[in-house]
């Protein structure tokens, strides 16, 4: 969302905020967890005001459930937008959350890998 964000955080519990921080006690809030159950659920709702595409709501739901492997784990997700949405959010979902869960995500979690940010998000001058 913003365009130099310094960190995103989670936090994982009920009532815990899901949000940017651009620094500065500037960011941008994208939910409050609204269930969570360690090393099972999370879920979390925000809103989109028209300024970000709105307005709308969203609802965010993680899910882990071990794998076949020992030490896997399968992670499902569903992203649950209701609202006046403009067609760019909806267009930009499915790319956007690939990239985050795909490109991000696993390789954190599989390599300890931190991503790049990619130019299409970084500040311009």
């Amino acid at each position: 969302m913003g365009t130099a964000p310094k960190r995103f955080t989670l936090e994982g519990r009920v009532g815990g905020r899901v949000f940017e921080d651009w620094g500065d006690d500037e960011g941008a809030l994208f939910g409050t967890v609204t269930a969570f159950e360690q090393n099972k659920l999370l879920q979390w709702a925000g809103d989109l005001s028209a300024e970000y595409g709105g307005p709308a709501r969203s609802v965010t739901t993680f899910r882990l459930k071990p794998g076949r492997e020992a030490g896997a784990t399968i992670l499902s997700f569903a992203d649950t937008p209701y609202g006046m949405l403009d067609d760019s959010v909806l267009e930009g979902l499915e790319p956007g959350w690939r990239w985050l869960l795909g490109d991000c995500l696993r390789p954190f979690v599989e390599q300890g890998r931190r991503p790049e940010r990619p130019a299409s998000v970084t500040a311009t001058t």
